[in-house]
């Protein structure tokens, strides 16, 4: 959702301050956006003021570790007092009287995307004072950005109605909350408050409907309704509000029987706090990271788009000075998921082994107490083993590794394509072709997708577009198709391998079912004609049985975890997959970049159809303490 295509070139983007104070790369904004009545009677300005204030407070307590943006049309009205609400907030915090750390006044940054060119803009405020705020908020913003517009289009019937409702879809699309200042009154008008309070409730979708994947969830977003009274407010309006009287709006789903998650009893209030929890976890463990090293992340992105070796051939880097602020922001994520998920990786990796060596000891300890040594030092060994692993599995869960593995990853996957479509020029939005269909706990995915939209850092300089064709080649088809060709050979190796051992943990069962039979029928001889025989043979027996069956069940838990023979033929097919594709690209080369970008969008869609089966499928196989 953007600006109407059809009147609309790519915008002018105006930084007012050093870019590195806009907001690190690697983290990813919580981003407000404010929709609101222009006529509100100045009597209630204050009123409305603070409480916006106020919850931009709350956002701003509930994470702490986020940079939170306001994204602001600087119209008259609403607009512009939620950018006093901001400044005040931003004024106390760098003169001390409020503690954000680490950010301190810093966290808070004012977007102002405006609808029209600012010549044009003008001519809609009022007076020659209303004309001097805009411009001094303008200035004071530390980003905006304004659409290039064809004088022509302006003055078509309707066409500055369109641009306010597409500018306000595109605030409200960017936005994880909606600060609504409205009287309640169901206009109906184009672009009017109202008209982006039906939208966020009811689907933003629904202003521009697909053309594909219409039976997806409704694109919705929370709102915090505002009331406010209007200069020539209807009868209509609630009687039981006064203004400044907030109210948290949220879409009802009145066709569903429940909510939209899949999550069992989370209401869309919870749904939205936890999408903003898992953007304020992500930037928390940025910041960690970025206290031990002054560039943690600079190996993963370097692998994104640093000079490499294939064999004997170098590929030459991707000149990121010659990219826009949008491949910066889908580069610096990658990076920071691509190490965080890495790193959550390996420590459930070792805490996986952990799990099933502590489980192995504590029954094969048991075993022993239960079988030829009676002794209680044994059943004490048993009890700590088993208390260990059953500890370090709540540790797992405590430190979420399991999801902050997957999910890291995933977002590092999803992050990677949007780079490459920037690079190709694509306009496309990953979380358009992304989990669509998910509106549970992994819907923080889509949304940090949407905030590496917003238009930031632009550069002047532009790359070459055969240029950009063969950067895109190398850097991710060739390459994926050789992550996938090495990881189908070392994943068919650990199948082969593996598989080897799993017809040892066959055997071994079939082991423990032949001793407990030779145990059972020794008992019942032994019992039967030789009373006076001395019975230790048989608890050996019977810890003989129980030992081969735990290490039978261990090594299919393990097995099962793996998933060898799954990934094995998964990475083939995606081996395979780039190999075409990389053909066809070759094909088309010659034609130039707007013949190769159907190409590169079918490779991303794919791309990212496989990783969205590959969270699900291990979401669906989580870790557990087998005993």
């Amino acid at each position: 959702m953007s600006h109407p295509t059809s009147v609309c070139d790519s915008g002018s983007f105006n930084l007012n301050g050093p870019a590195e104070e806009l907001h690190r790369l690697d983290m990813i904004p919580v981003v407000i956006g404010i929709v609101g009545h222009r006529d509100i009677p100045e009597d209630d300005e204050e009123k409305i003021t603070i409480a916006i204030e106020k919850k931009l407070r709350d956002i701003m307590q509930e994470c702490p570790s986020s940079p939170i943006y306001l994204l602001t049309a600087l119209a008259e009205g609403a607009d512009r007092l939620a950018v006093r609400a901001a400044e005040r907030i931003k004024n106390s915090a760098s003169s001390g009287l409020t503690n954000r750390a680490p950010f301190g006044s810093a966290q808070l940054k004012i977007g102002a995307i405006l609808p029209l060119p600012v010549l044009e803009y003008q001519k809609d405020f009022s007076s020659a004072t209303s004309l001097q705020e805009f411009e001094d908020m303008l200035e004071r913003s530390d980003w905006h950005y304004e659409p290039n517009i064809k004088s022509i289009s302006v003055a078509k019937s309707g066409f500055r109605d369109e641009c306010y409702r597409a500018n306000g879809l595109f605030i409200a699309r960017h936005s994880q909350l909606i600060i609504a200042c409205w009287d309640g009154v169901h206009k109906g008008m184009v672009g009017g408050t109202s008209d982006m309070v039906h939208f966020a409730l009811n689907g933003l979708d629904q202003a521009k409907p697909r053309s594909s994947n219409i039976t997806d969830f409704p694109d919705t977003r929370p709102v915090t309704h505002i009331f406010t009274w209007r200069t020539m407010t209807e009868e209509e309006c609630p009687k039981d509000m006064d203004p400044g009287d907030v109210d948290e709006l949220f879409p009802s789903y009145q066709w569903a029987t429940a909510g939209v998650s899949s999550e069992p009893n989370k209401d869309e209030k919870e749904r939205w706090r936890d999408i903003r929890a898992r953007f304020d976890e992500f930037n928390r463990a940025v910041l960690h990271e970025s206290s031990k090293s002054a560039d943690p992340f600079k190996k993963e992105r370097s692998y994104l788009f640093g000079q490499k070796s294939v064999g004997k051939e170098t590929i030459e880097a991707i000149p990121l000075e010659k990219l826009d602020g949008k491949s910066h922001v889908s580069a610096g994520i990658y990076g920071a998921a691509e190490a965080l998920s890495m790193k959550a990786q390996h420590r459930r990796a070792r805490s996986i082994n952990a799990i099933l060596i502590m489980s192995g000891i504590a029954l094969l300890t048991e075993q022993f107490y239960s079988g030829p040594f009676h002794v209680w030092g044994w059943l004490m060994l048993s009890i700590t083993a088993g208390t260990l692993a059953v500890a370090v599995y709540w540790w797992i869960r405590w430190k979420r590794l399991e999801p902050r593995y997957l999910d890291y990853r995933s977002l590092a996957e999803a992050s990677r394509v949007q780079f490459f479509w920037h690079l190709a020029g694509i306009k496309d939005c990953v979380a358009d072709h992304y989990l669509r269909g998910q509106r549970d706990d992994i819907e923080w995915i889509r949304q940090a997708m949407l905030v590496q939209q917003l238009p930031l850092l632009r550069t002047s300089k532009t790359l070459d577009q055969q240029k950009a064709i063969s950067l895109c080649k190398s850097h991710w088809i060739d390459d994926q198709k050789n992550y996938f060709g090495g990881s189908a050979n070392k994943a068919a190796l650990n199948r082969r391998k593996f598989g080897v051992w799993s017809k040892r943990a066959l055997l071994m069962l079939s082991l423990a079912i032949f001793v407990a039979i030779v145990t059972l029928i020794s008992d019942v001889i032994v019992t039967s004609y030789f009373s006076e025989f001395d019975r230790a043979g048989l608890f050996y027996l019977i810890w003989l049985y129980g030992a081969f069956f735990a290490v039978s069940a261990l090594f299919r838990v393990y097995l099962e975890i793996k998933v060898f023979a799954e990934n094995a033929n998964r990475y083939q097919h995606m081996k395979l997959y780039f190999e075409y594709s990389e053909h066809l690209i070759s094909e088309q080369e010659a034609n130039g970049l707007e013949s190769c970008k159907p190409l590169f969008i079918e490779v991303g869609k794919q791309a990212l159809a496989e990783n969205s089966d590959w969270l699900l499928f291990h979401r669906q196989r989580p870790v557990y303490v087998p005993i």
